[in-house]
């Protein structure tokens, strides 16, 4: 391999002093055999916990009710990151988040379990079939960006502002005035909002 297609950051991280870092995680067993776990950029790390999404996959298709399954980690603010799983469910079949948890709690340690699942039609998949990971954390982004947008404070949260008149030269003294709506701002000089300040008439 001489690396990947107009990816010379990508291609220096894999190609080192002759040696191609694939990013798979192994492990040996007693006999000197060595298995594929995982990939190291997937690997989910909650609370102290490494945990690797494909553990939690094999699980997930042990439920009859489920057809496809993949996992990904997403931030939290308590473990750093959870386990998040997207679920296909077989034709005709039903399930709630609670039922699929519930599931995986019975046979694997807690700390592995998902604590949220998503439905899906369907899941991104490369041209041999493997599913995505990186899909999904492209569309959690951009879940939790819009949610958090629609959670966003009034404009008018943490405003400061001074009167304006004709003859203002220097910046008056300012005051703040707390929680205001747009309507508020009428004949006033909004020279704060957030962290900025932005001084002119």
């Amino acid at each position: 391999m001489k690396g990947y297609w107009n990816k010379r950051e990508e291609t220096a991280l894999v190609l080192r002093d002759g040696w191609l870092y694939t990013g798979d995680i192994a492990k040996k067993d007693a006999d000197g055999y060595f298995y594929i776990v995982d990939r190291k950029k997937d690997m989910i790390i909650a609370g102290g916990f490494n945990i690797y999404p494909r553990e939690v996959e094999e699980v997930l298709f042990e439920c009859p009710k489920i057809q496809e399954a993949a996992v990904i980690g997403v931030p939290d603010s308590y473990r750093g990151e959870t386990v998040k799983a997207f679920v296909v469910l077989k034709p005709g079949g039903t399930a709630t988040a609670e039922e699929i948890i519930a599931f995986c709690r019975e046979r694997m340690a807690g700390y592995k379990v998902p604590r949220l699942v998503v439905f899906r039609d369907s899941l991104p998949k490369s041209g041999v079939g493997k599913y995505l990971r990186r899909e999904l954390r492209k569309d959690d982004r951009a879940e939790r960006a819009e949610r958090n947008l629609q959670n966003a404070p009034d404009v008018g949260a943490l405003i400061l502002e001074a009167p304006v008149t004709d003859t203002d030269i220097e910046p008056m003294p300012l005051r703040a005035v707390g929680e205001l709506g747009a309507a508020d701002l009428i004949g006033t000089q909004a020279i704060g909002v957030g962290y900025g300040l932005n001084w002119g008439k």
